[in-house]
Parts: structure tokens; C-alpha cells; sequence
């Protein structure tokens, strides 16, 4: 009575079995990716007495498997046949959208996850707050012309999601961070660029010479000491 035979299949890897070949023996063996193709060609030499037996499984890649086995399933082919073994795998569930939202409102993206929780149809009492205050991040020109305060509207979205999903309050309730001054303070402290008339504010050769022929004057006319300061500015020596 032939003994009882075990094949181990794998999603990633190539079953072996190695069989009796001609009267003088002799063992070959055969590979297979396909466990069902194995269990066929495992019956027949059993069928054939030739004895096969699965030495090993191969796996292809070093790296780990992308699913995790969940049911192992046996199957007897009959007296005499070999005894196959399956392993059925499942790929780990995703996160769902609800999940996400909670796992971006644990880091602070705050933004991201009103972004996604604007994108929902069912959102209750809270729709205005939460779709209003993303369209107040994403468009906060045209609400500022309007007179509102797209600021504050994207703290009443961020409110109105911690709300609808029991979450805790946002610890940065602005979209920037701000400095404290005004726009009109910003662009006053801003230094502007010394323009030349009529040459492009860029560090070529005919730029450097116009904004040092401003520095000492037309009058001065164009000397040594000047063409030596040209040099050093630009890096390097007028070729003509």
C-alpha cells in the first residue's frame, strides 16, 4: 500500500515532486507553479506506482508574502492517491475611508481630512460647515472679496468634522501660519529690487554695468576702477 503523500502549495513559490523513472531506479522530478496541475500529475504516478513524493517548496522571491494564510483545506483524492494540502490566502483588508479620516486627524493633517470628509454626501446637520469651510480653504480670494473670513470658516469645517465623527478638537485651527502683520506691513517690509532703465533686473554683464554706471554717474565716464568692479560682480573678465 503506497504511503500517503503531502503537497504543500504556496502563492509565491513552486511545488516539487519527484517520481520513480524506467526499472533501473531511477528518480526524476518535476516542478509545478499550478497546484492543480500537481494533484494531477501526483494521482497519476500514484495510479502508475511510481511512487512520487513532494520533496519541497521553492519559493521565488526572498521578499514576504503579500497575503497572510487564513484556512488550510485537505484533500483526499481516494485510496492509494496522494493527499494534497491547499493553503488559501486573503488579502488584509484596507482601511476604510472613515478610518482614514480618523488616522489623518491623529497626525494633524487636519486639511486632508476635512478635504476628504467634504467629498462625503452624508454628513447630517454638519454638510454646510464642513463643504463650506473646504471650499473657504481652497478658494479664500473670492470669500475674501465677498467679506468673509475663509480663516474662520475653516475652523467651523474642522469643528463640524470633530464633531460629526467624535473626535478631538484641532489643535491648529488656520490654514497658514501666521506672522501677525498685514499685507499691507508684509509688502512694505518687503526690500524691492534696484531697477535700471531700460536693462532686465537679471545678473548678465550689461545689467551689472548699468546698475554701476547708476552708482557713480554718467559724469564719472567709464574708468579702470569701474571695469575692475565689473569684472569681480560678474566673475570673470570682458572677453573683447
Amino acid at each position: 500500500m503506497a504511503a500517503t503523500k503531502k503537497a504543500t502549495s504556496s502563492t509565491t513559490g513552486t511545488v516539487r515532486v519527484e517520481y520513480d523513472y524506467g526499472t533501473k531506479g531511477e528518480r526524476r522530478s518535476k516542478e509545478f507553479e499550478d497546484d492543480g496541475k500537481a494533484k494531477k500529475f501526483i494521482a497519476a504516478k500514484e495510479r502508475a506506482g511510481k511512487n512520487p513524493k513532494v520533496r519541497k517548496v521553492r519559493s521565488k522571491s526572498k521578499m514576504k508574502p503579500k497575503f497572510k494564510v487564513t484556512a488550510v483545506t485537505e484533500i483526499d483524492l481516494g485510496p492509494g492517491a496522494a493527499h494534497i494540502t491547499e493553503t488559501k490566502a486573503k488579502e488584509p483588508k484596507r482601511p476604510t475611508a472613515l478610518q482614514t479620516l480618523k488616522n489623518l486627524w491623529a497626525v494633524g493633517e487636519y486639511r486632508k481630512a476635512l478635504k476628504l470628509a467634504a467629498s462625503w454626501s452624508r454628513l447630517g446637520k454638519h454638510k454646510d460647515a464642513i463643504k463650506s469651510g473646504w471650499d473657504a480653504t481652497v478658494n479664500d480670494r473670492i470669500y475674501e472679496q465677498m467679506g468673509k473670513n475663509p480663516d474662520a470658516m475653516y475652523a467651523a469645517g474642522l469643528a463640524a468634522v470633530a464633531t460629526r465623527y467624535e473626535l478631538p478638537p484641532a489643535t491648529v485651527t488656520t490654514k497658514k501660519p501666521t506672522t501677525g502683520k498685514t499685507k499691507e506691513q508684509i509688502k512694505k517690509a518687503t526690500p524691492k529690487t534696484p531697477t535700471v532703465p531700460g536693462v532686465r533686473p537679471t545678473r548678465t554683464r550689461p545689467y551689472l554695468a548699468g546698475t554701476i554706471i547708476t552708482k557713480y554717474g554718467l559724469a564719472a565716464g567709464v574708468t579702470d576702477a569701474m571695469v575692475a568692479e565689473l569684472d569681480e560682480e560678474y566673475g570673470k573678465p570682458n572677453p573683447t
